[in-house]
């Protein structure tokens, strides 16, 4: 507890020197201190990255700038985790998540849920990391994005571990590797092979372990990656415990702790301080009562109640969230099965209705052939009728012409003439030209003719003569020029 305090009065020292010291940041002031905060974090110094976090914050929040405001968030929540201040760490990933929330980005949605699982990891709440992660996965598989899958494979990897999941660890660890050597990512490839060491570790491989062991340590070592380094130097220390080797354990993790300290990563020094003190406890007592101390001072510090608190409340936040979510989604489910089924209603009445309208064409075009062969028959007759109109008596002819009018009426029942068209006729049968019709109408030549090829088409003729005919034998048709 006293080395939680004392860091937190450091924090708060070195915001306050620098709040006096200098007026507040401007928002370009402010984004140059979160450039320096990204490369300190990079260096692994993570005092120094919560420090120019915390120096930029007021400005970014006084700005309208939220996508850098929830880079800053993340970033600052992401140190404390590393300093084990996770009471502050959750309270910067909340503010930052519900940023994301509100800009409907999946890959920050993403983001937040991941960093959120690692903090809920390292408190040992495995299944609220489980399901963080799994909604983490859930929306970057969605996108193309294959250097944040790896990250969140790798957080599903850790978190199947602890729940004791071998396979499925193994499996997660394994795609995340892929995914980084695709991409060339030569130290992201490490971290993925020093997180199945982990796996191995635990589930007694110890020679697959040992081979992860020996194609990561050269990179970090190479890349001076000190907080990775001091996990690999751990995952040594406990590789060589269990194959009897206290000596080379003890050796390995009180590099380890060295380098953690360097880092400043109190989690992963006070597993080494635990570690280590159960290995000296029968070759030097003393030793080990003095790394059990720390261990008590770091776990103290970093699993207290008032961040077992915070995490149950976002705990049920983040629940009634999803339920929410999934609420809304049922509701647009049902709309969308509302929508759906009306949509299925008129595309079904649409092609009832073409289904109906094809049978009537077709049913009409056979009619059509039908009246056509008909009118064919009886044109032939009409130019018969002329051509022995001399040899033939007036009764003949008559009865002819009633015979082929009867016939005509039989094949276009459903024809209809208007007034002026059945007038237009009359005249023609009377013997008047198109001009003495016009005149005697009131209307043009043109429009006679008009009327003369409407009454043609109409009838199904094509002469003036066969007009004539058919005015004398369909008194249905002229018996009336009204």
């Amino acid at each position: 507890m006293i080395l939680r305090i004392f860091l937190y009065l450091v924090l708060s020292l070195s915001v306050t020197v620098g709040t006096v010291s200098t007026p507040p940041q401007s928002l370009a002031d402010a984004l140059v201190s979160l450039e320096q905060a990204f490369q300190a974090y990079e260096d692994n110094h993570y005092e120094e990255t919560a420090r120019l976090c915390e120096t930029a914050l007021p400005a970014l929040r006084a700005s309208t700038d939220e996508e850098n405001l929830g880079e800053c968030l993340s970033l600052l929540g992401a140190a404390y985790h590393r300093l084990g201040i996770f009471d502050l760490a959750l309270q910067a990933m909340e503010e930052c998540y519900k940023l994301d929330i509100a800009s409907k980005d999946p890959g920050r949605i993403s983001s937040s849920l991941n960093n959120l699982a690692g903090v809920y990891l390292a408190m040992g709440e495995y299944d609220m990391a489980e399901r963080m992660i799994t909604d983490a996965i859930e929306v970057e598989e969605g996108r193309d994005a294959p250097d944040a899958l790896a990250i969140r494979y790798g957080m599903a990897a850790d978190i199947y571990n602890k729940l004791g999941r071998y396979e499925e660890a193994i499996r997660f660890a394994t795609d995340a590797y892929k995914l980084d050597k695709q991409a060339g990512r030569t130290e992201k490839m490490a971290v993925r092979l020093s997180q199945l060491a982990a796996i191995y570790l635990d589930s007694g491989q110890l020679a697959e372990a040992e081979n992860c062991l020996s194609q990561a340590v050269p990179v970090f070592e190479a890349t001076h990656n000190v907080h990775s380094l001091s996990v690999c130097r751990q995952q040594q220390g406990t590789l060589a415990s269990k194959r009897g080797d206290s000596r080379s354990a003890i050796l390995y993790l009180q590099q380890a702790a060295g380098l953690a300290r360097e880092t400043g990563n109190r989690m992963v020094e006070r597993n080494i301080m635990k570690e280590l003190a159960d290995l000296q406890r029968e070759t030097n007592p003393a030793a080990a009562f003095s790394s059990m101390e720390r261990y008590i001072a770091l776990n103290d510090s970093i699993a207290n109640q008032e961040t077992l608190q915070q995490l149950n409340e976002f705990r049920i936040r983040y629940e009634l969230t999803e339920a929410e979510a999934a609420l809304s989604a049922e509701r647009l489910r049902l709309r969308n099965q509302k929508r759906m089924t009306l949509l299925f209603i008129c595309l079904t009445a649409m092609l009832l209705a073409v289904c109906v309208g094809t049978l009537y064409m077709h049913r009409l075009r056979k009619r059509n052939e039908r009246i056509q062969r008909k009118a064919v028959e009886l044109q032939g007759r009409l130019v018969e009728l002329g051509k022995a109109e001399d040899s033939m008596t007036v009764q003949e002819r008559k009865e002819e012409l009633a015979d082929i009018a009867r016939a005509m009426s039989d094949i276009s029942p459903d024809v209809h003439l208007t007034p002026r068209e059945v007038e237009v006729a009359k005249l023609c049968a009377e013997g008047l030209f198109s001009k003495e019709i016009g005149d005697r109408m009131g209307i043009s030549q043109r429009t006679v003719e008009t009327h003369k090829n409407n009454i043609f088409r109409k009838l199904g003729i094509n002469t003036t003569i066969e007009l004539v005919r058919l005015v004398d034998s369909r008194k249905d048709l002229f018996g009336s020029g009204e």
